[in-house]
């Protein structure tokens, strides 16, 4: 291969050599060593969209809108496709200013040349080592055919895709290689030098004689740089890669920064925290706290007490910060969930306004606390009055006092206590009616066991359910609270701690012997008749004054017991248990209790008395008096 610089040829030979590459050309390819404008364009649009593309990935992103290392190749691709491209235009504009003549291939009688810019190669086809002639087809039809001209370190292609034109470049080369042969064996020089527009230069070995002419644009040259397009494209890609991708994370962190303060959620922000982004000092300082604080007021106005409590000592902090914006938001907040939080723990009651006072972070705050729950406690002193009893002089300053001590102890709760009956005289009955054997032909079920003490705490539970129902719906149970205490015993009890009703009750046998009156129940059990005397006493510690009164209650003529039998057990003549019969009888009793309560403390037409009341079963046995029987000595 020779290199030629175009502007040493001489005028002749640069004239030849134009008209050769028109008129004797076999084989041509021009422009092969310069890019297609358009296919330049496009590739550059086609990097230049990556770029977008890949600086549009999640851009102003407040969880990923800064672009870590790993996205600068895709940069960096991108940038050596779009650079590549600029390089190769620009490269292409220098060849074509560097000389008048065409730029490419061609294939001439002897050689075959390019014009790369400013220079001419020549490839003499004395050295052509192989020449492959190749018809391209695809799916049984002819494509084109290619032709590749091989030469020491070197090889050219060239493309027909007319099978005909091809094999008609073929001849021609052919045919014009043979006519230069025979001007050579003829000696006819004027023929060769017209077939060979190169003849002066190989004929001096290649070495040009002339000098820059006035149509050559002489000494113009192509940089190396600009020859290297494809590396010097991939350096400077990475640089311009990395340039842009700094670039679009500062543009996309603003974008993430005004998006969070569109959203201004605690989110959005711990989402550009994140990112660690150039404004994450504000945000740490200011716009955090901001919108900590106003999701902290919703989840309080929307929450229970608990939820707004947890609000105020989070929010308390923020109070006294440096930054103006957070120390008046802070303020607002502070201000709207106590507020709120008081005006719910005053719709919920007392022990809610207990627990907003003894929770909520501000002084000021709990002696309002402290003065509703003073309200409620005055609604309650007010709404008793309205529904007491005239009957006890004595009864309601007693209850007026017992409402200041429940609001100064702070508890609400106040003592039911209970003494445990006596069965000594009951065992006393079951020995002599077991000793008598049957009675009318009725065997005497044994009474005792049935009011142990473990028997008596489940009665004592519904009289206690019973007051607190009744007293409910006047006081609150969170401004009088009913809870059983502590046992009283017979002999002197410790006081209880707070205020209390204590409830002393004695079961003895009424003499009266009860047994199932249904006809079909062939039942021979009889029933001791009990009587209960009752002995309530209503105290407060340190004062003095109790409200006092006795019950005694008689049990009934009949009354019912609800049971169920089996269904293969109709008709045999089963009765209730023992227990069960036991049970109704003191039932009956207590409820007798719960009259004279309500009575004593409520009058007739109070909501409070009608709450005094129990809901029993339809009954499904009636049990009779039958004439007493007594152990020996006992009065009748």
């Amino acid at each position: 291969m020779h290199e030629i610089p175009i502007s040493r040829l001489s005028p002749a030979t640069k004239e030849r050599l134009e008209h050769a590459l028109e008129h004797q050309t076999s084989f041509a390819n021009p422009g092969a060593n310069t890019g297609s404008a358009f296919g330049r364009i496009f590739l550059g649009l086609l990097g230049l969209g990556g770029l977008a593309g890949v600086a549009a990935i999640d851009f102003g992103s407040p969880f990923s809108g800064i672009q870590e290392l790993p996205y600068l190749a895709g940069y960096a691709f991108s940038a050596w496709i779009l650079l590549a491209q600029v390089v190769g235009m620009m490269r292409d504009r220098r060849k074509k200013a560097a000389t008048t003549m065409p730029q490419g291939f061609w294939v001439i009688p002897l050689d075959v040349v390019e014009i790369d810019g400013p220079t001419l190669r020549v490839w003499p086809l004395v050295d052509l080592i192989d020449l492959d002639a190749t018809h391209q087809h695809y799916n049984g039809q002819y494509s084109y055919t290619e032709f590749v001209f091989k030469f020491p370190g070197a090889s050219k292609r060239f493309v027909i895709s007319n099978q005909v034109q091809a094999e008609a470049a073929m001849n021609k080369m052919q045919g014009t290689r043979g006519m230069v042969a025979a001007a050579v064996e003829g000696e006819d020089w004027e023929a060769v030098v017209a077939l060979d527009p190169l003849f002066e230069l190989r004929t001096n070995d290649w070495a040009p004689k002339g000098t820059a002419g006035p149509d050559l644009r002489g000494g113009i040259e192509v940089p190396g740089w600009m020859k290297r397009s494809k590396t010097t494209a991939l350096v400077v890609g990475v640089v311009l890669g990395f340039v842009v991708m700094l670039g679009r994370n500062y543009v996309s962190d603003g974008a993430a920064f005004e998006e969070c303060k569109r959203w201004n959620e605690t989110w959005a922000w711990q989402g550009y925290l994140a990112q660690n982004g150039r404004h994450s000092d504000e945000v740490r300082s200011t716009h955090l706290p901001l919108a900590n604080l106003s999701e902290w007021e919703k989840n309080a106005k929307s929450g229970n007490l608990d939820e707004a409590i947890k609000v105020a000592n989070l929010t308390d902090p923020h109070r006294n910060s440096a930054v103006e914006p957070v120390k008046k938001k802070a303020g607002e907040v502070w201000i709207a969930v106590h507020e709120d939080a008081l005006g719910k723990a005053n719709k919920a009651g007392v022990n809610q306004l207990r627990k907003y006072r003894d929770n909520m972070p501000d002084r000021d705050y709990g002696e309002k606390a402290r003065a509703e729950i003073h309200g409620k406690y005055e609604e309650a002193k007010a709404s008793f009055k309205k529904q007491a009893s005239d009957a006890d002089p004595a009864l309601v300053p007693f209850f007026m006092d017992l409402l200041t001590r429940l609001e100064k102890q702070d508890d609400p709760r106040v003592w039911v206590r209970f003494q445990s009956p006596s069965d000594e005289l009951l065992k006393a009955v079951d020995a002599s009616n077991k000793k008598k054997g049957t009675t009318d032909g009725l065997t005497i079920e044994a009474v005792s066991p049935h009011f142990s003490l473990a028997n008596s705490t489940a009665r004592e539970k519904v009289i206690r359910n019973m007051m607190s129902q009744g007293f409910g719906a006047v006081l609150p149970n969170d401004v009088l609270d009913l809870q059983i205490g502590g046992r009283l015993a017979k002999a002197a009890s410790t006081p209880a701690k707070g205020p209390s009703i204590e409830v002393r009750y004695f079961v003895t046998p009424s003499g009266a012997i009860y047994s199932s009156s249904n006809p079909l129940n062939t039942d021979k059990r009889g029933f001791v008749g009990i009587r209960l005397d009752f002995k309530v006493s209503m105290r407060i510690p340190d004062r003095e004054g109790t409200i006092d009164f006795d019950l005694n209650v008689e049990p009934p003529d009949t009354f019912t017991v609800t049971y169920e039998s089996a269904a293969f057990m109709a008709g045999m003549g089963g009765g209730a248990s023992t227990s069960a019969v036991y049970s109704v009888m003191a039932a009956k009793a207590f409820e007798k209790l719960a009259a004279a309560l309500k009575t004593r403390i409520f009058h007739k037409d109070s909501k409070a008395y009608g709450s005094f009341a129990v809901k029993r079963p339809p009954p499904k046995l009636n049990l009779p008096k039958k004439r007493p029987t007594l152990p020996p000595g006992m009065p009748r």
